[in-house]
């Protein structure tokens, strides 16, 4: 999800405006000279208790979760704040060390609504003469025959593009995927760890890499349970036609060797 919203971008007023378009110093006087533009936690807390950025209906739960707090009533606050949550039983010890997020709230830091109000209309806007022709014949105006000369490329990659996946079967993408996680995701996971301003880095190391393990394992479960559930099956099947009882396969590997 962080490399599908470009999260890096979000806190970095270089690589925002190479991706986007939008002039590095406009970018950092919209923030507030904040080289961390969008990440900001003490901002991002006050912009959420701000109404101006909230819906009617976020409004009246923010009016109601008020009440609650001022009154006390437990209760009533469960039904108004989102409660912390996590994923995995060990979830609330590493939320406790920082280096885990509930659920839902892994992002919390972006949510500074009065910054996004500012750049969101910074980016230069496409002149629609370059990319409609118009067309004498049909009295119309049609696609740009200059759009055929853009093209995806590995430097500049098309947003939600997989011209690689097309046609590919749920196996086959599948087993890319299996490939893709085996391949990427500890080098990466290892790599950001050990990002300059991470706290507590050995432990993040410790934690890649024991999730690593479980996801090889989980991998592994899902291509031998199949296997070893047909050879049950098969030998079930087997003894019920023959009235012969067959040794489970653990004890026929124990007696060869």
């Amino acid at each position: 999800m962080a490399r599908t919203i470009r999260l890096r971008s979000l806190a970095s007023p270089s690589l925002f405006s190479t991706n986007f378009g939008v002039p590095r110093q406009l970018l950092i006087d919209a923030c507030g000279e904040d080289e961390n533009l969008f990440k900001n936690t003490e901002v991002a807390k006050s912009d959420a208790d701000d109404v101006k950025y909230l819906t009617n209906e976020e409004r009246v739960l923010h009016l109601f979760r008020d009440v609650a707090i001022e009154k006390g009533n437990k209760n009533a606050l469960d039904e108004y704040r989102k409660p912390t949550k996590y994923f995995a039983v060990m979830g609330p010890v590493f939320g406790y060390l920082g280096i885990a997020t509930p659920v839902f709230m892994t992002f919390q830091s972006f949510r500074t609504w009065s910054r996004w109000t500012k750049v969101l209309y910074l980016a230069p806007v496409p002149d629609l003469d370059n990319l409609f022709d118009y067309d004498a014949n049909e009295d119309t105006h049609i696609l740009s025959s200059m759009l055929h000369d853009i093209k995806s490329t590995k430097e500049k990659p098309f947003a939600n593009f997989y011209p690689s996946e097309d046609g590919l079967s749920q196996n086959r993408l599948f087993v890319r995927q299996v490939i893709s996680v085996l391949k990427h995701d500890l080098p990466n996971g290892l790599k950001s760890s050990r990002r300059q301003g991470q706290d507590h880095r050995v432990l993040r190391v410790i934690v890649h890499i024991f999730g690593y393990v479980m996801t090889v394992g989980a991998y592994l479960l899902q291509t031998i349970f199949p296997i070893v559930l047909a050879i049950a099956i098969g030998s079930t099947i087997y003894e019920l036609l023959s009235k012969e009882c067959v040794a489970p396969l653990p004890v026929i590997i124990f007696n060869i060797q």
